[in-house]
């Protein structure tokens, strides 16, 4: 998959459904999306807030080598819990 560079919007009916969309059109895993809420999607071209049932998210992808230490972090944690037969989601954020 190509990734494409710059920001973009996405939508779904939940913020994780919009963040799958945005990974979708970036060519990236979800936990390489870096998301903020488009809060304009909430109201009318006069500022009235208006109900909604979808989220809308500016989006962009994380630049790789930025994240590399969580995700190196993330691997060897998994690793861990998988030789100790522990079942657990592990997920990773860089902030």
């Amino acid at each position: 998959m190509s990734e494409t560079t710059g920001t973009i919007t996405a939508e779904g009916r939940t913020v994780s459904e919009a963040i799958q969309a945005a990974a979708v059109a970036l060519g990236v895993d979800p936990s390489q999306v870096s998301a903020r809420l488009d809060t304009s999607h909430f109201k009318t071209s006069d500022g009235r807030v208006i109900p909604r049932d979808t989220v809308k998210i500016i989006a962009s992808a994380v630049d790789t080598a930025s994240v590399s230490g969580a995700t190196d972090a993330k691997a060897w944690l998994v690793g861990l819990l998988a030789h100790m037969n522990v079942e657990a989601q592990v997920a990773s954020k860089v902030v």
